[in-house]
């Protein structure tokens, strides 16, 4: 996830070549949801 341009990439499985653009609404709710697994995140 890009946090200077707010947007990210997602990658869908099986398929792990194709990557799809996310807004920055999506970015921020995917980011709030690896923190609430993972805990605070690289380079956060």
């Amino acid at each position: 996830m890009d946090e200077r341009y707010g947007t990210g990439t997602l990658m869908k499985l099986p398929d792990t070549g194709t990557t799809y653009r996310i807004s920055e609404a999506r970015a921020s709710r995917l980011k709030d949801i690896l923190k609430k697994e993972y805990g605070e995140l690289p380079g956060s």
